[in-house]
């Protein structure tokens, strides 16, 4: 099956947790998630080594949202619902119709009004 067939729901929600794919101007978000867990991050992600802007981080988010909507890649957020802290963005690569990859990032940002959820 072609991977841009698959449906996927726009979000998932449970009592405590809102799932989705990062979305076009989520890049605030997950610039400060990266510089609040910057040290912790380097240990295991290779992208954590080089500085990234905002603008670079926003045009990632962008690209990754591009990726979802063709199904070569799904990255997700995970928020906690009860204070809106971002806790986990998983990215799963797409590779000849299954899933390939698995890569998990792990932060506790607050997310603010601008936060998309």
């Amino acid at each position: 099956m072609n991977p841009i067939l698959f449906d996927f729901p726009e979000k998932i929600e449970t009592e405590r947790l809102l799932i989705r794919p990062c979305l076009p101007g989520d890049g605030q978000i997950v610039h400060e998630a990266i510089q609040h867990s910057l040290e912790e991050l380097k240990q295991w992600l290779p992208f954590a080594h080089k500085q990234q802007t905002l603008e670079q981080t926003e045009e990632n988010i962008r690209n990754a949202y591009a990726l979802f909507i063709q199904r070569q890649d799904i990255r997700l957020h995970i928020f906690r619902k009860e204070d809106q802290h971002s806790l986990v963005q998983q990215d799963c690569t797409v590779y000849r119709g299954k899933l390939a990859d698995l890569k998990l990032a792990i932060g506790a940002i607050p997310v603010g009004p601008k936060g998309g959820i």
